[in-house]
């Protein structure tokens, strides 16, 4: 190979390995946070509650709590659509603890859909487009407004 072959053209055993982290990431402490906005518009809104305990499938008693999620996703007919998830969270007696259900619209912590996800991998890895150039995309054509920190 030639000193000007493309880094994705060489195998990966060949390349040398990637330093580590030296800072922990995230800002420092005592900053303020930052994050995506909630989005002004809410497509759909989807309750989530369990029927049994997922750990030891007794039955739950109910409780008031819940926490909202919401995830912005591309639909079929290409228009994001964000959905409001209500969650709720009970109490099984047998455990003693709270249970949740699980929502698989959405990677854990994720405030992005999977097909958002897929496509942006896709449009990255598979293509090689830059992290600019896809959140260009979905800005742009898709009317999704994302920043490259957020995609990552």
């Amino acid at each position: 190979m030639s000193p000007s072959t493309p880094s994705g053209m060489k195998p990966i055993y060949t390349k040398p390995s990637a330093s580590t982290r030296r800072k922990r990431p995230g800002r420092r402490t005592g900053h303020p946070g930052s994050r995506r906005k909630a989005p002004d518009r809410i497509d759909q809104r989807q309750n989530h509650r369990l029927k049994r305990c997922p750990h030891c499938d007794s039955s739950l008693k109910r409780c008031a709590a819940t926490r909202t999620r919401y995830i912005e996703d591309i639909p079929e007919n290409i228009q994001p659509i964000v959905t409001e998830h209500v969650i709720h969270h009970d109490w099984c007696p047998r455990c003693e603890k709270h249970v949740e259900p699980a929502v698989c619209d959405a990677l854990p912590g994720a405030t992005l859909g999977n097909r958002v996800l897929v496509l942006s991998a896709w449009l990255h890895y598979g293509l090689g487009n830059t992290l600019s150039q896809v959140v260009e995309v979905f800005g742009h054509h898709l009317q999704l407004p994302l920043t490259p920190g957020g995609l990552v």
